[in-house]
């Protein structure tokens, strides 16, 4: 029999220990640095787009929802537990704090009041 459709193999590969320079706080732990999985040279990345992700961030929230509800699974989940408002203020403000580029005890907090 021929096969019409080859699965694609999916390789997981076990997660690192991340190189972010920066100090471990009451909010920012090291098992939390590490789950980021984000490096020093991604937040350098973020950094020279700093301006496109503040100036787009609402679009960007827009067009995020807009996927998540064309998924029946997130939009009942959506549906169930916010509004739109809610999700556009929370994913643009995360937006803008993910747009600063920098992980420390502040953002970490600042992330906890958004979500």
């Amino acid at each position: 029999m021929v096969h019409l459709f080859k699965r694609k193999l999916v390789t997981v590969h076990e997660s690192e220990v991340s190189d972010l320079n920066v100090r471990e706080t009451e909010h920012l732990t090291i098992d939390l640095i590490n789950h980021l999985q984000l490096n020093e040279q991604d937040l350098h990345h973020i950094a020279s787009i700093k301006d496109i992700i503040i100036d787009q961030a609402e679009s960007i929230a827009n067009r995020h929802y807009q996927l998540i509800m064309k998924a029946a699974e997130t939009r009942e989940i959506f549906q169930n537990a916010t509004a739109y408002d809610r999700w556009i203020n929370v994913f643009t403000s995360y937006l803008n704090e993910l747009a600063r580029a920098e992980i420390d005890d502040t953002h970490v907090k600042k992330l906890k009041t958004i979500g």
